[in-house]
């Protein structure tokens, strides 16, 4: 089970396993699960739903450190030379410029792609332009925060909603 972890200002700042957040002495809980949990020594305890961090947190604001998990949530598993969306299996992440080409910085967020299997192969060793492909749109550089609305997009917690909504009004 997943734990909100909201900032000090109530806006969202990560999502961990509650047995990261429980028994802290820097989280606040504001809301709970239903369910307790039990640990081997037969003690119960409530699963936190929903905390707050006591010390308010700047750093959500800087450019995310560059995976490939991140590239997939970035582009929301969906091909960006075809539009549609695939499941994990089906993708690749495609370089633009094609690695062979460049000598340094190929894996960087602006130069990577999630791609469909059969179109990354077609593509190749090659530029979109050389084998008439566009991109849908630009692939950029995306902050701690962006990542984090992204990936609660995909999460389907009622116990997290109201918080969830109340950043993106805010935006």
């Amino acid at each position: 089970m997943n734990t909100l972890i909201l900032n000090a200002d109530y806006s969202p700042l990560d999502i961990r396993h509650f047995s990261r957040v429980i028994h802290r002495p820097s989280f606040t809980v504001v809301k709970w699960y239903d369910k307790t949990i039990r640990d081997g020594r037969g003690n119960t305890y409530k699963v936190p739903a929903v905390v707050v961090i006591k010390k308010h947190v700047k750093s959500i604001y800087r450019p995310a450190k560059f995976s490939k998990r991140n590239v997939y949530i970035r582009d929301n598993f969906t091909c960006q030379y075809t539009g549609r969306q695939y499941n994990r299996s089906e993708l690749t992440i495609d370089h633009i410029v094609p690695k062979s080409r460049l000598r340094v910085g190929f894996s960087t967020y602006e130069n990577t792609v999630v791609c469909h299997r059969t179109v990354n192969r077609r593509k190749a060793n090659k530029t979109p332009e050389e084998v008439g492909l566009k991109l849908i749109r630009p692939p950029r550089t995306v902050t701690v925060q962006e990542l984090l609305l992204l990936k609660l997009q995909q999460y389907k917690c009622p116990h997290w909603e109201e918080y969830i909504n109340v950043k993106q009004e805010k935006k």
